[in-house]
This record gives structure tokens, C-alpha cells and sequence, in this order.
């Protein structure tokens, strides 16, 4: 993921140095939601916006272009958010590109 990104995905820990923190800072979020799931030992959670939406994928299937799924603070569970990580990537570029124009 990088060291540095501009202005691109401001406010969201994405890049190499909050990937190790991530994974904590989500289980934090659940803990304090009463644990309303239990986090797979094998999910990856690549990305953290703002420290209340989170997104991961599931590295147990070894899948070279796994889904990515999605928790809000305050869900009850995680929810598919795009069938692929390279179509989640695709997408949140398009996303920051649009929001751009504005």
C-alpha cells in the first residue's frame, strides 16, 4: 500500500505503516460494540477510515482476489462490499476521483 498518497483516501490508515495497527484498532471498535462478531484469525483488515469503518478480507482461501468486506461501528455484522479487493480498489479510486471534481 505505500508509504505516502497525497491527498488520496485523507483521513483513511491505508498505508504501510497503519497496516499493523488496523487489525487492533478493529477488534477495539468490536469490543466496545459488546462483540457483536468474532473476527476471522485469518482476516486481513487492510484499511481503517476514520477508526469507525473498517475493511477486510478473509486470507484462509488464498484467493489471489478475494472479496472485501465492510463493518461500520455500530453493525451488527460485516457486509460484502465488492466481490474482488482489485474491483474495491477500482472502485475507491473512481470515488475519490469524483469527489474531486466537486
Amino acid at each position: 500500500m505505500g508509504r505516502k498518497s497525497g491527498l488520496f483516501n485523507q483521513g483513511t490508515d491505508v498505508l504501510y505503516d497503519s497496516l499493523f495497527y488496523n487489525r487492533t484498532a478493529f477488534e477495539n471498535v468490536l469490543d466496545s460494540d459488546g462483540e457483536p462478531f468474532s473476527l476471522n484469525h485469518d482476516a486481513f483488515v487492510f484499511m481503517s477510515h476514520q477508526g469507525y469503518i473498517f475493511h477486510f478480507f478473509d486470507t484462509s482461501e488464498h484467493l489471489e482476489d478475494p472479496p472485501v468486506f465492510g463493518y461500520k461501528e455500530g453493525e451488527l455484522k460485516p457486509r460484502l462490499i465488492n466481490e474482488s479487493l482489485s474491483g474495491f480498489l477500482y472502485d475507491s479510486a473512481l470515488e475519490e476521483l469524483e469527489s474531486w471534481k466537486k
